[in-house]
């Protein structure tokens, strides 16, 4: 049987056992504790399912909505697999199954201490994920690190320089400084907008270059966290039903 786990950067990756159901939710009885507010009191679970030998992931009737691999869940339950990405308010977990528990805690463990490491190296994304060829700072493919990822993960290193992204949907260039984005281009958009329009990529590539930016005058004023959050309430407003229309009907 694979082992399951949800690994959610900077925290350590979290083992979903294969028996009962695992909650999440806002509510301190939930196994895993989301504290954001958009966040419902009990807002999802994954299940192992003894017969169909998957584990499955099934929203508990939530406020804004569980998605998957950017996929609003309906009222069904979904199998996971190995690098789905779960988006729960502005929280991502990527589900990883694999035979040795080992592999996500040497992968995990790696990633981190390099990432937050005060002096900025050469990290290999495509290394830790068993492949091979090395670029300086950061790079890698968007399925493995998504957007929101990638920001949280600058923001949490306080790391300064460029992320530059090329995802089906366009291309775009990040100003990072001390973990802040304090500038934004996506194909023709800036400021906020241009994060908001790229945290729904899930495909591309990614490179993050090392390098002093100055902070003064920032286009962009708020934290990444909140510009994150707001981002997030934004993709989930967009992507609810319009129940106008049935309501009419």
């Amino acid at each position: 049987m694979r082992n399951l786990f949800l690994v959610r950067y900077p925290e350590e990756p979290i083992l979903i056992h294969a028996k009962g159901k695992a909650t999440i939710g806002r509510a301190v009885e939930n196994d895993i504790v989301l504290s954001e507010p958009r966040v419902s009191r009990r807002h999802a679970a994954i299940e192992w399912l003894k017969f169909q030998k998957g584990y499955c992931i099934s929203d508990l009737g939530s406020s804004n909505g569980t998605y998957l691999n950017n996929t609003r869940l309906s009222d069904r339950a979904y199998f996971l697999n190995d690098w789905d990405k779960i988006r729960i308010a502005s929280a991502v977990f990527t589900a990883r199954l694999v035979d040795d528990p080992s592999l996500i805690t040497d992968e995990f463990k790696e990633l981190r201490d390099q990432a937050q490491c005060e002096v900025t190296q050469i990290i290999n994304v495509s290394d830790i994920m068993g492949s091979h060829g090395a670029t300086p700072g950061l790079s890698g493919d968007l399925a493995h690190l998504c957007p929101v990822e990638l920001f949280q993960m600058l923001e949490t290193g306080c790391k300064s320089g460029i992320l530059a992204l090329k995802a089906t949907a366009g291309e775009g260039t990040f100003s990072i400084s001390s973990g802040r984005v304090v500038a934004a281009r996506f194909n023709e958009i800036t400021g906020e907008q241009a994060v908001y329009q790229t945290l729904n990529c899930n495909e591309g590539t990614f490179a993050f270059t090392p390098q002093e930016i100055p902070a003064e005058n920032p286009e962009i004023t708020m934290t990444t966290t909140f510009l994150l959050m707001e981002g997030c309430r934004l993709l989930d407003e967009a992507s609810k039903p319009d129940t106008t229309s049935a309501t009419r009907a």
